[in-house]
This record gives C-alpha cells, structure tokens and sequence, in this order.
C-alpha cells in the first residue's frame, strides 16, 4: 500500500536546530547508500557520491545521526574524488573493515571516532554539521568525551 498518512495525525514536537556541538565523537557507520551516475546542476558534469549515516554511540548525544556526502568518481573533477577516496580509506581502516572497499565492508566497520564542525550556512542555508576527519579509536586512551575539542 506504501505511504499513506493523514498529515494532521502527525504531531511534530518543537526541536532546537538540532546541530552538535564542535568535536569529536564516537560513532558508528549505520547505513550508507551510493548514489551512480549524478549530474552537476551547475557543469553537468558526471558524478558519483556515497551518502552515510553515522549514529554517535556514546554520551549526551548518543543515538543522535550525522551525515556525510562524499564523491569517490567526478568526470572533472580528479581533485575531488581523490578527497572523497581518502575520506572512504580512513573510514575502511578506521573501522578495520575487510575485503574490498565496498558500502557493505563500510557498513559492517567497528566504532571510529568523528570530528565534527559547524559549518557556517549561506545563500539562504543555515549552518550545519560536517564531519571533516575520521580515525580510529585508540583502545589504551580514555573514552572520547562527547563534544570536547582537546587534542585539535
């Protein structure tokens, strides 16, 4: 039957504008889903991108998703593949996943460590999260408190 629901049945509490503080957190990946053969509205360049869903696991933020775009093929762009890359091979490694480097070895990737940014909004956007770097968490340190910014 698929969706179907009566829009005033739906009550939406009031939010804060839901962005997490600046720092760094524990998370894992919970779904990612790539998206082949996109075009650039302002080239028309081709593209390809993974979408992922990282869920925080620990603290005040726990259960709470952030989400990260990254384009591993671009027709014009090698530049931005090749960040995109390495954002998917800390992640793999990060994560100690196995075999190739596929969605499902990434879904399957044990608990990293995220650093988040707010990333100031323009041209009518509002700011947002952004997740700019991805490691391992290192067994013999103290659990990472959420939303510290020690170390950077």
């Amino acid at each position: 039957m698929g969706l179907n629901i009566k829009a005033d049945s739906v009550e939406v509490s009031e939010v804060s504008n839901g962005l997490l503080p600046k720092g760094k957190y524990r998370a894992i990946v919970h779904t990612i889903t790539d998206q082949e053969g996109l075009t650039a509205k302002s080239s028309g360049a081709k593209y390809s991108r993974v979408n992922i869903r990282f869920e925080i696991t620990q603290g005040e933020y726990a259960g709470r998703s952030v989400f990260k775009s990254v384009i591993y093929e671009h027709e014009t762009s090698e530049v931005a593949a090749n960040i995109g890359l390495e954002f998917l091979k800390r992640l793999y490694v990060a994560g100690k996943c196995q075999g190739e480097l596929t969605t499902d070895s990434l879904e399957a990737s044990s608990e990293v460590e995220i650093s988040v940014i707010v990333q100031e909004g323009n041209n009518g956007y509002s700011d947002r999260n952004e997740i700019n770097f991805v490691s391992s968490i290192k067994e013999d340190a103290k659990p990472v408190e959420t939303g510290t910014t020690e170390g950077w």
